[in-house]
């Protein structure tokens, strides 16, 4: 057995050249959170949306822009707190990350939309214009991969939600899961081990900040 630890940070850059008008409200406000259940790839019941850990806090209005100097992190209960946009696919129950200058979605711990197959990572991104209103998301997706593994995680944790510290800070913690897109056609090419790795994403984002940071730490807990 095998005992290995790696943090690895990268920053992901908000630079939207897009232009046009700015994305409609939807009018929808105050929208509860509604979990269902969804079946997983073992055919195991699973929720489609798990409430953050910790407790719980005043909720932020993600329909305003934060004032100059503000950042904020929560968890997003109506539809007016959803970036818009031809790639936006956030949904109830995600994390809305932002300060004065920009604003990221970060799936929850959910099953996600496109390759990613899972939650936890960011799905939409978006600016604030000078007129208050946010640029139309362009954002496809991000995800990692470890051998022919993906991130599933398996609880999501407000650290702060920029009241504390001055700063916005969002925990994922899971771990690595066979990505049965890329097994299906490739595994038996490569012959590739699952690396059974435990993981934690940690989102961050200053108040002047005009990027998310990422950090990952993995560990390797298991026997090979």
């Amino acid at each position: 057995s095998r005992d290995l630890s790696f943090i690895g940070m990268f920053t992901c850059v908000v630079a939207l050249g897009c232009a046009g008008d700015s994305p409609s409200t939807p009018a929808a406000d105050n929208v509860e959170v509604d979990p269902t259940s969804t079946q997983d790839a073992e055919g195991s019941e699973e929720p489609d949306v798990l409430e953050p850990l910790g407790p719980r806090v005043e909720r932020y209005d993600f329909s305003l822009r934060p004032e100059v100097g503000d950042v904020r992190a929560g968890v997003i209960e109506a539809t007016d707190a959803l970036l818009a946009g031809p790639k936006s696919e956030g949904r109830l129950g995600d994390i809305r990350i932002d300060n004065h200058h920009v604003a990221f979605v970060v799936e929850g711990v959910r099953r996600a939309s496109g390759y990613s197959y899972w939650g936890g990572n960011v799905t939409d991104v978006s600016l604030y214009l000078e007129d208050d209103s946010l640029m139309p998301d362009q954002f496809g997706e991000l995800l990692f991969g470890w051998n022919l593994d993906l991130f599933k995680p398996e609880s999501v944790e407000i650290i702060d939600d920029g009241r504390t510290s001055g700063g916005a800070h969002v925990r994922f913690v899971g771990r690595t899961y066979p990505f049965a897109f890329t097994e299906s056609f490739i595994g038996g090419l490569l012959n590739l081990d699952h690396p059974q790795l435990a993981l934690t994403y940690d989102y961050e984002l200053g108040p002047e900040d005009t990027e998310l940071r990422l950090t990952i730490t993995l560990h390797n807990d298991g026997v090979r």
